[in-house]
């Protein structure tokens, strides 16, 4: 069976310059770089050949980084979200109509500032082994977090429409 996939556009990403892996059992592809928007549009087409129903067509969202120089790296995962295949195979012409997605944060120590698309290490409190290093941490996150910059709201979503 094949698996035709739309990439369409993502909206109020806390990131600008973002690109999207796909991949269906061992099979992956991936967008172009679109920088400078936080609502980016796509409009990409993909094909998987998909050899067990209970496959999962995994949609990962990344921050392009520039500062990677010559070498190609991957940037910081901002969400991802997981569908079934069979859950398409199932639909009425195995057709699933456009759908937006919420993106599942990545469950890491990591969070990306949605309002200045900078990044601030959240240590667990038990890593933290001196009082200087607690101060730091401190400094850090005020830095990221101060009026210029903006806040960042908890429970923020971001979505992805394939």
């Amino acid at each position: 069976m094949r698996l035709f996939v739309y990439v369409l556009e993502g909206k109020d990403w806390p990131v600008k310059d973002s690109y999207v892996k796909l991949q269906v059992g061992k099979f992956k592809s991936k967008t172009r770089v679109l920088k400078n928007t936080t609502n980016p549009v796509w409009n990409e087409e993909f094909v998987f050949r998909v050899h067990d129903m209970e496959d999962e067509l995994v949609v990962s969202v990344y921050h392009h980084d520039d500062d990677s120089g010559f070498f190609i790296v991957s940037g910081d995962l901002v969400g991802r979200v997981r569908v079934p295949v069979w859950s398409v195979a199932g639909e009425e012409n195995h057709n699933l109509p456009p759908t937006w997605f919420s993106l599942e944060k990545p469950k890491s120590h990591k969070s990306i500032n949605q309002d200045c698309g900078r990044q601030a290490e959240a240590s667990p409190w038990s890593m933290i082994k001196s009082l200087s290093e607690l101060r730091q941490h401190i400094v850090t996150l005020l830095d990221l977090f101060t009026p210029a910059c903006g806040s960042v709201a908890r429970g923020n979503k971001y979505y992805l429409q394939l």
